[in-house]
């Protein structure tokens, strides 16, 4: 099925984007999708380590390379702003997270940790009660209680992307994540749409 305009005011914007991976159990051909504008996702995710802010990094720009009119916003590079030396403001980088979550389109969150990261969570709950639609993403290979995750987490998401650790290939987690954002765009352009 190809979207061709979105319809819902909750549709992602136009964009076009090709897509070779998978949607569900079923395997699709690249193709070129389209969405009407350029699409905003928020990245929520840990980021308070070197290597969850460079993986975070490699992930956005994986996702772009795949979906080339798409701009991903990291929190991590926003917050450089309201940093000075040792003095850290807060209060803005907090705003800035609040704003951003409401002028996105969609929301990939990263749900790894055998207790997913407070902010990102708290995002989640923000982007729900915004009905915003979240993507959750685990490559954590510990287990939690509702299918990997928090049941406030699980049945609160969009849909969750097992892409357990010991699968390295980040670029294969953004063809992942980018089939799971043509899905929610399909579903939302035509709610009757079949997509596996």
């Amino acid at each position: 099925m190809t979207a061709s305009s979105c319809k819902s005011p909750r549709s992602l914007p136009n964009c076009t984007w090709t897509v070779q991976a998978r949607i569900g159990c079923s395997e699709i051909s690249t193709r070129t999708e389209r969405i009407n504008a350029k699409l905003k996702i928020y990245l929520a995710a840990p980021l308070f380590t070197q290597s969850e802010r460079i993986w975070n990094k490699l992930l956005a720009e994986h996702l772009t390379s795949i979906i080339p009119n798409a701009s991903v916003i990291l929190p991590q590079v926003r917050a450089l702003n309201y940093i000075d030396g040792a003095k850290v403001d807060f209060a803005g980088i907090v705003h800035d997270c609040i704003e951003n979550l409401e002028q996105v389109d969609i929301i990939v969150a990263v749900l790894d940790g055998s207790d997913a990261d407070s902010g990102t969570c708290w995002e989640c709950g923000y982007s729900y009660a915004k009905r915003k639609t979240v993507i959750a993403v685990r490559t954590d290979v510990r287990g939690s209680e509702d299918e990997g995750l928090n049941a406030m987490l699980r049945r609160t998401v969009e849909q969750v992307i097992y892409y357990p650790a010991t699968n390295e290939d980040i670029a294969g987690l953004a063809q992942e994540i980018s089939c799971a954002l043509l899905k929610v765009q399909q579903r939302q352009s035509d709610p009757f749409a079949e997509t596996n």
